[in-house]
């Protein structure tokens, strides 16, 4: 896999050569899996790459989190980046894989505070 979750930078060597035109098999079983509230439709027509990448990550919780990171932040520099209709969707996603796939352990500290932030002591 030329994105190695374990890796402390991702190749991109091999993901400029194998640019998918159209949906995988896994791309579309991973958007029909998706509540349709944050399924990527637009990305799936416009950069079927994108959600192929991301089905064959999605079960590698560091490899999809850099993912995400890369696709919404312009490292590189000199991206033009993606239309705001495409951002939205990859943010809104971003935030169901964070939240309901995969969130944050639980801490003892989060037992400190009720949810609007104030201390229960």
């Amino acid at each position: 896999m030329p994105y190695d979750e374990l890796a402390d930078e991702p190749d991109y060597s091999a993901l400029r050569k194998s640019q998918d035109k159209e949906l995988t098999d896994e791309g579309l079983r991973f958007l029909v899996r998706l509540p349709e509230s944050v399924r990527p439709s637009q990305a799936a027509h416009r950069f079927p790459h994108v959600i192929n990448r991301l089905a064959r990550l999605w079960t590698h919780p560091r490899a999809v989190e850099r993912y995400f990171d890369d696709l919404l932040i312009d490292q590189r520099g000199g991206r033009q980046g993606f239309p705001l209709a495409i951002l939205s969707e990859f943010f809104a996603l971003k935030e169901h894989y964070m939240t309901k796939v995969n969130p944050a352990p639980k801490t003892a500290w989060d037992d400190l505070y009720v949810s609007d932030g104030r201390n229960k002591s």
